[in-house]
C-alpha cells in the first residue's frame, strides 16, 4: 500500500531548496505509481474469483485520485512550497481513503 513517503519528501526537498531530492522524489512516485498499477492488473489477469476481481476493480478509482494528488502535490512543491503545503490535507485525505 503506498505510504505518501515520495510526497513527504518531495516537501522536504522543496522546504529545504533540495533540487537533488524534489527530482529523486517525482522519480520514484512515478516508479511506485508503474508498479502498484501493474501489480493490480496482473493480480486482475489471475485466476481468481469474481468478487475478488471486483474488489480490485472498486479500488481502481481511488488509486487514481491518490497517484493525481500526489503528483499534484509534487509539481506545486516544485514551484511553490506554501501550496503544496496547504495540498497536503486533500492529499492525507485521499491517502487514508485508499489505505481504509
Amino acid at each position: 500500500m503506498p505510504s505518501g513517503g515520495d510526497v513527504f519528501l518531495a516537501i522536504l526537498g522543496a522546504v529545504n531548496k533540495d533540487t537533488v531530492l524534489l527530482a529523486d522524489a517525482q522519480k520514484d512516485l512515478q516508479e511506485h505509481t508503474t508498479i502498484f498499477n501493474k501489480e493490480l492488473m496482473d493480480l486482475l489477469a489471475l485466476p481468481i474469483s469474481q468478487e475478488i476481481k471486483t474488489k480490485v476493480n472498486d479500488v481502481l478509482p481511488a488509486v487514481k485520485r491518490y497517484s493525481d494528488s500526489a503528483a499534484q502535490v509534487q509539481k506545486l512543491a516544485m514551484t511553490d512550497v506554501v501550496a503544496a503545503q496547504a495540498a497536503m490535507p486533500q492529499f492525507q485525505r485521499r491517502l487514508l481513503n485508499l489505505n481504509s
